[in-house]
């Protein structure tokens, strides 16, 4: 076992970590990072398998966590979080992500190389790939029913402010009623669209603050309007239209045409 011990420390932390999991190779750098910030007692037993066919682990990973040092002494930048990557393979194809948690949407917005494809022997004299990620948004998700229970698949939501209703929308589908859209921190009004989904149910506009990073799950229930219990979202009309065009296409006539696409890569 390996053993921390802080005398003034209030905090005592038992971990058993199995160093060639997935797991223990996430729990490693946070248990490092505790001990920096809040220097607990601390006592690490390694177990590991005792045999293994194959070695578990095919990636690289590095944890990260904002602290005070990313705030500029100087001015108002705030320069983030790093992770260093150094001695990786310079013929081995690569792909970098980030593990973040599920809310999250997060992109590269500084970004030279193909990031799904990375070979280091290519990048000639300069050794170094840099890569700058963002936040663009979070996820607002929920489910949908009607007091059936049934969702009311192909409703259709708006998000926005008072000023501007409709700033982003999406439909509710079959699957549990499911639906999610993309927001940021603030205070925002949920309500139907205007049109069909406006004029069958009924949904008072509902008040939503997104005040944390971890994004919101909404549980919502509609009901119909009265005298519009029997008449569905999704009419007929809209099936027979998406009927007539399939059977235009199956009627078509000449020789087959094979497309193929590929996104990008080392073959």
């Amino acid at each position: 076992a390996i053993k921390l011990n802080s005398m003034n420390s209030s905090v005592h932390i038992d971990a058993v970590i199995d160093p060639l999991s997935p797991a223990g190779q996430k729990l490693s750098p946070l248990l490092r990072i505790l001990s920096q910030q809040i220097q607990p007692s601390m006592r690490i037993v390694l177990n590991p398998i005792s045999s293994l066919a194959d070695l578990p682990l095919k990636n690289y990973y590095r944890f990260v966590l904002p602290s005070m040092d990313d705030f500029s002494s100087t001015d108002f930048s705030v320069h983030g979080p790093k992770a260093f990557f150094s001695n990786m393979p310079l013929s081995k194809t690569l792909t970098m992500n980030i593990d973040v948690p599920e809310p999250w949407l997060v992109e590269p917005v500084v970004a030279i190389h193909d990031l799904d494809n990375i070979l280091l022997e290519n990048l000639g004299d300069v050794r170094t790939l840099q890569a700058v990620y963002e936040l663009e948004a979070l996820l607002l998700t929920g489910h949908c029913m009607e007091k059936d229970r049934e969702p009311p698949r192909g409703l259709q939501f708006i998000l926005g402010t008072k000023q501007r209703p409709h700033l982003v929308d999406t439909l509710v589908m079959s699957n549990l009623g499911y639906w999610q859209m993309k927001v940021s921190p603030g205070v925002w009004y949920l309500q139907l669209a205007p049109g069909r989904s406006a004029d069958l149910y009924e949904l008072p506009s509902k008040l939503i603050a997104i005040d944390s990073l971890r994004g919101k799950l909404l549980h919502i229930e509609v009901q119909k309007k009265k005298g519009k219990e029997h008449e569905d979202l999704l009419n007929a009309d809209d099936d027979n239209h998406v009927q007539e065009k399939t059977d235009l296409k199956d009627a078509r006539q000449g020789e087959t045409i094979n497309i193929f696409s590929v996104a990008s890569g080392h073959l």
